[in-house]
């Protein structure tokens, strides 16, 4: 596979990166992929890195809370993205022309994203690693035919991003999550 062999310059490019994967998890088809870190271009992720801080999703480490905002996705006009943030956990709801569709949400691994795991969906134990798990929500099928495939590469990206947000310590880490994270 070329993908593991790039330099820092191209697709996964951080050491060790093509041996990263997360549990990328479509609860409603049952869906489950090992998606390698080695797939999304770091070019990418600096891009969705910088949409993720446009939401201000540092202030939860200052207020110590769960934050939200909603933010329209780059070059996406008929998308926009309700961002949720607590501790180490991120759910981003996406609408379609304001119709939500889609939630997903992204846990680096463990416990911590427990209960995250079952709101969305999940029957299956909770991935001992990262993970991004997808509910597709009932009005969805209000959407044009082919919108949620979509979004599919855009979920990944979002994932790796902020994982890697997490890691670097761009974002601080909790030892533990708030209660009560409501999806």
């Amino acid at each position: 596979m070329a993908a593991n062999r790039t330099s820092s310059k191209g697709r996964g490019g951080k050491n060790g990166a093509q041996n990263k994967f997360l549990h990328h998890v479509t609860f409603v088809t049952n869906s489950w992929r090992k998606s390698p870190r080695g797939e999304v271009d770091d070019s990418i992720l600096r891009f969705v890195h910088d949409w993720l801080g446009c939401c201000c999703l540092y202030l939860a480490d200052v207020l110590n809370t769960v934050f939200s905002c909603h933010i329209p996705i780059p070059r996406q006009p008929e998308y926009t993205a309700v961002v949720t943030r607590d501790v180490q956990l991120l759910v981003v709801n996406i609408l379609y022309q304001n119709i939500p569709g889609v939630r997903f949400g992204i846990a680096p691994g463990g416990s911590a994203g427990a209960q995250l795991w079952a709101g969305l969906g999940g029957q299956q134990p909770v991935p001992n690693g990262p993970w991004c798990g997808v509910e597709l929500l009932q009005t969805c099928v209000f959407w044009p035919p082919g919108q949620v495939a979509r979004l599919d590469a855009f979920e990944r990206y979002v994932a790796w991003a902020w994982l890697e947000m997490l890691e670097s310590g761009h974002v601080a880490p909790a030892s533990s999550p708030l209660a009560g994270v409501h999806v």
